[in-house]
């Protein structure tokens, strides 16, 4: 539903738009399941009720990638800092009522301390599992007019 509403609005069709969107399935009353593009996955591999963010990514675009979801996707692959699920500052966790913006207590996502990793073998693992992730996605082109 919150597809065709989207499509309507932006002119992207709501197959490309559920293509690029991490979309829960119920069965039975439970959430089993979420997809990433076609692939499908079982819940106990992602964050569904809360969330994990690089603050340095989120400082260069404010854009939440789906691959901040996956558990095993622990170091952001990019800056090879530690993916942050609490305030650097209350420890309240990050939640999606927030929308990503601030925590509860005002501070700013970008503000929040990231902490460096030294491991290569880790952050290459979830660059690999970020490489993964978006190549299940359907290229997004803007509509033409």
């Amino acid at each position: 539903m919150v597809h065709y509403l989207l499509s309507s609005l932006t002119g992207t069709s709501s197959e490309t738009l559920h293509a690029h969107g991490s979309i829960i399935t119920a069965k039975e009353g439970q959430l089993k399941e979420f997809r990433i593009g076609s692939e499908q996955f079982p819940m106990s591999l992602i964050y569904a009720t809360s969330s994990r963010i690089c603050p340095l990514c989120y400082k260069e675009d404010g854009i939440s990638r789906i691959y901040w979801d996956l558990r095993s996707y622990t170091v952001c692959h990019i800056h090879g800092c530690k993916l942050i699920g609490r305030c650097t500052d209350c420890d309240r966790d990050i939640g999606w009522d927030q929308g990503h913006r601030k925590c509860r207590c005002g501070l700013k996502i970008e503000a929040m301390q990231a902490t460096a990793v030294s491991s290569t073998v880790e952050r290459d693992h979830c660059g690999l599992l970020a490489l993964a992730t978006m190549h299940t996605l359907r290229p997004w082109r803007p509509p033409t007019d």
